[in-house]
């Protein structure tokens, strides 16, 4: 049976089989005379802690592929230690052992052999992923912020939403304009001009993140032609 960590140093295989030690010691005037016997692997189990404190995990994900059973277990955002039982035919005792620390998932795949007996194939395992740094680029323009929750970012390429009430909400700080930096439109409402390193999605044009937003005079969007022409139009 194979079983390995993807993209780990450390790997933990249960042994395709196991000797059946039979009875460990014989009374006073008594030898032991049996079989050597080797017992196969025919499964395993996941326990959050230690096996005996008896918490078996249920396997996230159950299904099959290619006729063959696969179970999956998830370990997102659960830091605590995770044990690997090994189950061989015929035998009570089991094999245990701790898994690496920092475990996303591991899945196991076994082969049906009938009369609900089954052969371990593969166990798989994979560590979390490091989050990917978001990449950001910088975009000058119409930041609009007509009503409550409502934002949009207005450049040279077109409307980018930033918030919508009740709806999508970028992550990260809003420029903060100056009473001289800012057109008020309905009250407190309105638009100023502003340049933030801002993260998108092309196919939504929702801005994902912001950062580094800065209110920008008035005139630094008027004085590009392919801004200008979409400053706001405000109703007498």
């Amino acid at each position: 049976m194979a079983a390995f960590l993807s993209n780990a140093q450390a790997s933990v295989q249960c042994p395709a089989s196991v000797s059946d030690p039979g009875i460990p010691g014989a009374p006073p005037g008594w030898q032991i005379h049996s079989e050597s016997k080797t017992a196969p692997l025919i499964g395993l189990g996941v326990y959050h802690g230690h096996p005996r404190q008896l918490v078996a995990l249920v396997p996230d994900d159950v299904g099959r592929v290619k006729g063959a059973l696969q179970q999956r277990w998830a370990f997102a955002g659960d830091s605590d230690a995770h044990w690997l039982e090994c189950r061989y035919q015929g035998m009570r005792s089991t094999l245990i052992r701790q898994l690496p620390a920092g475990l996303a998932q591991c899945t196991v795949t076994q082969q049906d052999l009938g009369g609900g007996l089954y052969k371990v194939s593969t166990f798989e395992c994979s560590k979390a992923q490091a989050p990917q740094p978001v990449k950001t680029s910088q975009r000058c323009g119409w930041f609009e912020n007509p009503t409550p929750g409502n934002a949009w970012l207005v450049d040279s390429q077109g409307e980018w939403v930033v918030g919508m009430q009740g709806g999508h909400q970028a992550d990260g700080d809003w420029p903060q304009f100056e009473e001289a930096q800012w057109v008020a439109v309905n009250r407190s409402y309105g638009y100023g001009c502003a340049c933030a390193d801002v993260a998108v999605d092309p196919n939504s044009r929702h801005v994902l993140t912001i950062k580094n937003a800065k209110a920008q005079a008035l005139q630094q969007c008027r004085k590009n032609p392919a801004i200008r022409i979409k400053e706001p139009k405000v109703t007498p």
